[in-house]
C-alpha cells in the first residue's frame, strides 16, 4: 500500500479551495492547475478499476485487501 494518499491529499486541497470562495460572486477565479488536478482525480475516480488511484482508494477497503490476500494466496499456488 503506498505510503503517500494521493486522493486524501486532493480531497484537503478541494476542502481549502472550497473555503477560499466567495460565494457571494458568480465568477471566481483558481489557478488552472489546482483546477486541472481537482478535475482529474475527479475523472479518475470515476473511471474504470484498473485506474491506479480507484486501485488506490479500492487498497484501503477491507474488500479491497481480502482481494490483494487472495490474488497473493493464489499466485504463490
Amino acid at each position: 500500500m503506498p505510503l503517500h494518499d494521493q486522493v486524501a491529499s486532493v480531497c484537503a486541497l478541494a476542502r481549502n479551495v472550497r473555503g477560499g470562495l466567495d460565494m457571494a460572486q458568480v465568477n471566481t477565479s483558481i489557478n488552472t492547475a489546482t483546477l486541472d488536478l481537482l478535475l482529474e482525480t475527479l475523472i479518475d475516480l470515476g473511471a474504470p478499476p484498473q485506474n491506479s488511484r480507484f486501485a488506490e482508494t479500492q487498497a484501503k477497503t477491507v474488500a479491497g485487501s481480502l482481494a490483494a490476500l487472495t490474488g497473493v494466496a493464489n499466485a504463490r499456488s
